[in-house]
């Protein structure tokens, strides 16, 4: 179904993106995606890279507790 295909892109992409503001870097870097090798080296590094622990021009930093209930809109 192309429909759940492109929802699925989408929400890739945004992920990615906010993953790469969190680093403080442009969502832009993402194209590297579609180096082939690349996108395997480029997967684990936003994996495993640790977040700004600052402000950076992307907005501020997140809290640092994670409300599950909140998250389940339990609250």
């Amino acid at each position: 179904n192309i429909s759940a295909y492109t929802i699925t892109i989408v929400y890739s992409l945004s992920f990615y993106i906010r993953r790469l503001h969190d680093l403080g870097k442009s969502g832009w870097y993402m194209l590297i995606g579609l180096i082939p090798l690349a996108n395997l080296i480029f997967l684990f590094w936003l994996l495993l890279a640790l977040g700004q622990n600052t402000n950076n021009k992307f907005g501020t930093q997140p809290s640092k507790g994670v409300n599950i209930k909140e998250i389940l809109a339990f609250e």
